[in-house]
């Protein structure tokens, strides 16, 4: 249970802004891949949540712009913010071809192998803003989908 309210806000993993060759790097991955306004979402949320949109993170096995690990591929492809990205859309779009999350919070997390849906999607006004800023089309809004009653709730 987190301390307070803003350990749950996507942390800042360098004192530095986002870096815009590797905005640039996952736009093109995204035009390449024609990625769908969920997947293109759910790609800038996951780098926000994993670097806050900067290649320099390297810590214990993870690289790049989506902390990804070893799993994902060699280390330069890994460092590649658009090798990185491409490795992550077909990832997300095979997710998706076989039945999986329709929301880009949730698609981030099944992608990268876990962490918090609630991070992501507090990520996710960041990522509409630089996605609208950049010119890319304005993904859609995520819908938040309704909660079932609990069934001691009822």
């Amino acid at each position: 249970m987190p301390a307070s309210a803003s350990d749950l806000l996507p942390q800042d993993t360098s004192a530095a802004a986002p870096d815009p060759k590797v905005i640039q790097g996952l736009l093109q991955a995204c035009e390449e891949l024609k990625a769908n306004d969920t997947e293109r979402l759910a790609l800038f949320q996951a780098a926000i949540v994993a670097s806050n949109l900067r290649n320099d993170r390297a810590d214990d096995d993870r690289l790049g712009v989506l902390g990804q690990n070893a799993f994902w591929g060699p280390a330069p492809a890994r460092r590649d913010p658009r090798t990185a990205a491409e490795v992550f859309l077909r990832e997300a779009r095979r997710l998706r071809e076989s039945g999986g999350p329709r929301f880009a919070a949730r698609l981030a997390v099944r992608v990268q192998g876990g962490g918090s849906v609630l991070r992501h999607r507090m990520a996710g006004r960041a990522a509409k803003h630089i996605l609208t800023d950049t010119g890319a089309p304005a993904p859609v809004v995520e819908a938040v989908p309704a909660v079932a009653p609990l069934a001691a709730d009822v």
